[in-house]
Formats: C-alpha cells, sequence, structure tokens
C-alpha cells in the first residue's frame, strides 16, 4: 500500500510541472491576443424581441408544416478543407476569434490555400439529389460557408469562393437547381462567424455584419426558391449578427423560409427548431427540433482515412428515435475530394429508403408518442393510428403498456409476424408472435377507437435505472473525458431527457479487450438491459451477471454492440459486466450501461 506521508521530491516535481503548464498557458494567451486580432469590439447584446420585429422571429405553423412532416433530412459538410484530410474549420491550426484558439492542426498556409487545388470534376449535383430522394430524406441542408470562411457558392462578396478553384463552377447553384428538379427541399447551413474574414471580431465588426448580411440575401434570391437557413452562430447572441434585422430581412425576401435556432442564445427559443448535436434530442412535442447527426463516426467532413461509420441499423434507429421523441433527423456525410459521397455511407443511406418505402408511413408526418420512449422502443402516431416501434429483443416475453386514451381497436404488424392483444387494469399487453422480419424495429399499427389528445407523454420507464449513481469500474480509461463514472453519473438517464448523451467510457487504445462493470451494491431483481455504443466499432462482446455469492452466467454473447436492448426473464444479480473480445478503428466507446428491475 503506498505511503500517505509528505513526499517533498514528488511535490516539487509536481510544482515544477505545474509552472512549465502555467507559463506554456500564458505563451499560448499572448500568441491568442497578437494573432486573433480582437480590437475593441464588444458583441452588442439584444434580450427581448425589439418593438415591431416579433413577427419575423418565427415562422407559421403553415410554412414549418412542410418541414415537421419530412422527418429527414441529408447534412452534407463540404469544402476544400477535405484535401488536407481533417475535420471542416475546426482543425484549422491558429486563432478563432470571439471563440478560442488551436494550438495544432493544419498549419493556415496550406488549410487556407486548399481552394487552389480544389477540383471535384466527379461532382455531380443530380446524383447526389437522387441519392438523397432515394434515401426517403425529404430536404438536404449544405455548407454554403463554414467557419474557415469559404463560400462554396459564386459571390459577389468575397474571392476566397468556388469560383477562384480550378473548379469554377457554382456548387450550390447546382445544387439548388438539381433540387428544385427533383423535388428536394433545399437549404443553407451558413456560418455567421468567419475565422478568416479580416473584420470579423474587431472594430470593424459593423462591417462585417453587413456582409453577413448580404451574403445571405445572395443565397436566397439568386437560386430560386430555397426553403431554410441553418445557421451556425457558435451560440453568440442575436446582436453579434443584427439578427432581427437578419431575420426580418429573409422573412420578407423569401415567404415562407424556416431557419434553426442558432443565430441568437438558445434559451430564447428564437427561430424555428432547436438542433441538439450528435445526440437524439430529449422527448419534446411543444416545440420542433431536429438531432444532426453525423454517420461518419462523429466527425463532420471528409477524413481520408477508414474511419468508423455508423451502421445502416444504428442510422435507421436513430431515425426512428428521433421521430418517436417529437423531432427530425439530420444524417450527416462528408462527400470526399472528387466530390463523391464516401460509399459506405452512400450505401446506409439507399438502405434507409428502401426500408421507409415499405414502414414510412410510421415515420413521416407522424407525432412524437404518445408513450415517451422506453428501453423497449418509441412511438408516433396520427389521427387515430398509434405506430409502435419496438427495438428491444423481447425474448418471447409480453411488451406491456399503459392503456392509451382511447380503447386499441385492432393491431397489426407491419414488418411481419402477428400480434395479439389484451387491454386490462390500466395496461396494454402485447404479445409479438411468427416471423418478426427487420431486426432494425419492429412495427405494430394500433387503431384506436378516437384520435389521440395532445399530451405531455405517457411515461413507459422510471425515471432512473438501476445502474444510475451505481458503482462502475474498468479496465481502463481512456482519460478523465471518458471515465467509466459517465455511465452512472447523475444526468445521465437517457429516459428521463429522452437524450443521447455525448458523455460515454472509452477505454485506452493499448486495452485490446476492455471491460467495464456495473456494482449495484447488492443482488436484485434485474428484467431489462440497455447498453449503446457511440459509434459502431465493437465486433464481439460478451454480457455476464454475477450474484453476491460469486455465482456468475453469461446473459448474452453478439456481434455488433452498437445499441443492444433485450429483456430477460427476471433474475438476480449483483454485478454486470460488458465484455469488448474484438473493435476496429480505434477504442470502442459506450454511452449507455442502463439495467432495469426491482
Amino acid at each position: 500500500m503506498p505511503s500517505k506521508e509528505f513526499n517533498k521530491r514528488g511535490y516539487m516535481k509536481k510544482l515544477l510541472l505545474t509552472a512549465t503548464a502555467l507559463l506554456a498557458l500564458s505563451a499560448t494567451a499572448k500568441e491568442f491576443d497578437k494573432d486573433a486580432s480582437l480590437g475593441s469590439y464588444k458583441p452588442k447584446w439584444i434580450g427581448e424581441v425589439p418593438k415591431g420585429y416579433e413577427k419575423y422571429i418565427h415562422a407559421s405553423e403553415e410554412d414549418m408544416q412542410w418541414w415537421k412532416d419530412a422527418k429527414f433530412g441529408v447534412f452534407v459538410h463540404w469544402d476544400p478543407s477535405c484535401l488536407s484530410k481533417a475535420e471542416i474549420s475546426w482543425n484549422r491550426h491558429g486563432e478563432r476569434p470571439g471563440h478560442s484558439y488551436n494550438p495544432k492542426g493544419i498549419p493556415r498556409e496550406e488549410y487556407d490555400t486548399n481552394y487552389k487545388n480544389f477540383n471535384p470534376v466527379n461532382f455531380d449535383a443530380d446524383e447526389w439529389v437522387t441519392m438523397v430522394k432515394n434515401a426517403g430524406a425529404k430536404y438536404i441542408v449544405f455548407t454554403s460557408k463554414h467557419h474557415g470562411g469559404f463560400s462554396m457558392w459564386d459571390t459577389q462578396y468575397s474571392d476566397y469562393d468556388i469560383m477562384n478553384t480550378p473548379f469554377k463552377r457554382d456548387i450550390c447553384g447546382e445544387l439548388a437547381a438539381a433540387c428544385q428538379k427533383q423535388g428536394i427541399k433545399i437549404m443553407w447551413y451558413f456560418s455567421q462567424p468567419d475565422w478568416k474574414h479580416p473584420d470579423y471580431w474587431t472594430e470593424n465588426h459593423d462591417k462585417f455584419i453587413q456582409h453577413v448580411h448580404n451574403q445571405l440575401e445572395e443565397l436566397t434570391t439568386k437560386y430560386g426558391r430555397i426553403d431554410g437557413i441553418w445557421f451556425d452562430g457558435l451560440g453568440k447572441n442575436g446582436g453579434t449578427w443584427d439578427t432581427p434585422k437578419l431575420l426580418k430581412k429573409l422573412r420578407e425576401a423569401t415567404p415562407g423560409i424556416v431557419v434553426n435556432n442558432r443565430m441568437h442564445s438558445r434559451k430564447d427559443n428564437w427561430g424555428d427548431f432547436d438542433t441538439p448535436e450528435q445526440q437524439v434530442g430529449a422527448y419534446r412535442v411543444d416545440y420542433p427540433w431536429e438531432s444532426c447527426i453525423s454517420m461518419g463516426g462523429g466527425n463532420w467532413s471528409w477524413l481520408g482515412r477508414n474511419y468508423a461509420v455508423l451502421s445502416y441499423r444504428t442510422s435507421l434507429r436513430t431515425l426512428i428515435s428521433c421521430a418517436g421523441g417529437g423531432g427530425n433527423l439530420l444524417l450527416n456525410t462528408g462527400p470526399r475530394p472528387d466530390g463523391k459521397i464516401n460509399p459506405p455511407e452512400a450505401a446506409n443511406y439507399l438502405k434507409m429508403g428502401e426500408w421507409l418505402k415499405q414502414y414510412g408511413e410510421s415515420v413521416y408526418a407522424t407525432q412524437g408518442g404518445p408513450y415517451m420512449p422506453g428501453p423497449w422502443g418509441v412511438s408516433t402516431h396520427k389521427d387515430k393510428t398509434v405506430y409502435l416501434h419496438v427495438m428491444q429483443d423481447l425474448n418471447h416475453q409480453a411488451l406491456v403498456l399503459p392503456s392509451l386514451p382511447h380503447s386499441v381497436e385492432a393491431a397489426e404488424m407491419l414488418t411481419g409476424g402477428e400480434v395479439e392483444f389484451k387491454q386490462m387494469n390500466g395496461q396494454l399487453v402485447l404479445n409479438l408472435k411468427g416471423e418478426l422480419g427487420t431486426s432494425v424495429s419492429k412495427v405494430v399499427k394500433l387503431t384506436l377507437s378516437g384520435k389521440i389528445p395532445a399530451l405531455k407523454g405517457i411515461k413507459t420507464a422510471p425515471e432512473h435505472s438501476l445502474s444510475h449513481d451505481a458503482e462502475v469500474k474498468a479496465s481502463s480509461e481512456n482519460n478523465g473525458k471518458y471515465a467509466a463514472g459517465n455511465l452512472v453519473g447523475k444526468g445521465n438517464s437517457h429516459f428521463k431527457a429522452g437524450a443521447h448523451h455525448k458523455s460515454a467510457w472509452a477505454p485506452r487504445h493499448s486495452d485490446k479487450k476492455p471491460w467495464v462493470e456495473i456494482d449495484l451494491g447488492q443482488d436484485k431483481l434485474i428484467s431489462e438491459v440497455l447498453i449503446t455504443e457511440y459509434k459502431s466499432q465493437c465486433r464481439e462482446f460478451i454480457l455476464t451477471a454475477k450474484k453476491n455469492n460469486g455465482e456468475e452466467v453469461e446473459l448474452h454473447r453478439g456481434s455488433y454492440l452498437e445499441e443492444f436492448s433485450s429483456k430477460f426473464e427476471p433474475f438476480k444479480a449483483r454485478y454486470l459486466k460488458l465484455q469488448v473480445l474484438k473493435y476496429e478503428h480505434g477504442s470502442v466507446q459506450v454511452k449507455k450501461f442502463d439495467i432495469y428491475g426491482k
């Protein structure tokens, strides 16, 4: 056992290391102050909506209806940065005015001159939009300009644009035309921050605001009907962009346009929908939301290497989970430098489209609920119909849910098999039998005697799982950010918030057979287990349970972990252990390990 006595030599070493780190931090801060050119700019602060601008803050219900019904859009992050095989904008070395400083990344001299070699000869807007349409998506959001400042259209307000590349073709113009021809809605992602513009976040910032307004006027008037703007203001208050005046211009010039909420402080709910990032949004049916999630293993743009790509199963389940929570999914891809969509990602989109052709009635033009998400799955509804998306392995057990506001008159399996149901004692009991078809989601269609009224949601899971605040240990941890404690910490209850949280447990890269174990403190009765990966990296795993007396049993052995949800005949155990035997593409990351029972 280590000595607890004061270690003078160790203390002095730590003191020296701390001093060195502070000096390094000070040097970095000085470099930031020197390079960031902050000038005297202080953001103007807007609290309440200025008088006379109230009607421009939100689109009408009628204008929002197409977006609510669509449920599924394709996000595309693409500009010359793909030549550096690095994350768009964020891997640019140096200052990020008004935000932070990046001491690493691609040298600015390289990043900012990539456009001179950008020549995506295989780009075909019609091919892209055909893929989007075949995927079952109803709209596309394309990065017209990211934080790095490069404009992917022919703009008269900057020379740092697509027309000064060897390609010399207006990407945005071609995409807009292809979308309009094929009946797909087009929205522009537009970053108000521009880390390369000389006036941004300086004493000349007011001139930069006019530059933003000018470019957005171009994007919304130059290419025919544009359906929306997806702002990305990095959390800045609307005063930074003169947002009220900007929204007035956009809505007057393009009636019916929809916009997200990233042009003002999120808490004020300006704009038409919220935008949770890299996570399924919380169950919410009183304000529209859209989860933007990257299919490419957490990165937005092309990295030029064999990175983990979300599987078709995970991608489709994510869409279903968003719809069941009351939101949309904006599923991202980062095209290659030659203009082609990454083949594994394109294949996933197309498989999603095949599923949606058969079962899209349970997704499109539905509302989330009435059941809140649970380990079993999610629900959607429209008129007198409720769709249950059962994503749990029931292991031949009944699915038991609270009764609905109206009686169930009929039930059928859309995805194959048969369903029997009973309504008794305030419960709806369903037994799914036979060949149940798709493993992604077993869809049960319920026909009710009346329409579902406006509800906050019917709870189907306890506020906390048994693993909440339990003890946890692991074979290793990558760093503090990926500690095993993330799996049991406060606030990570999936079905309390209805959200997948970004926090996760990840082992060290050198840990070839990592494991994590939940200790419930004593033997408890367990009936359900839900384990979710952040990325699709696990290729073989074992789940075991152990009683307080040491008796151990293997509960499940599988290949792809992704989202493992299973119902069991109730059993007693104190410890549940996940052992990962094989994984690919770096290190496995587990973001949920929830245990349900008594």
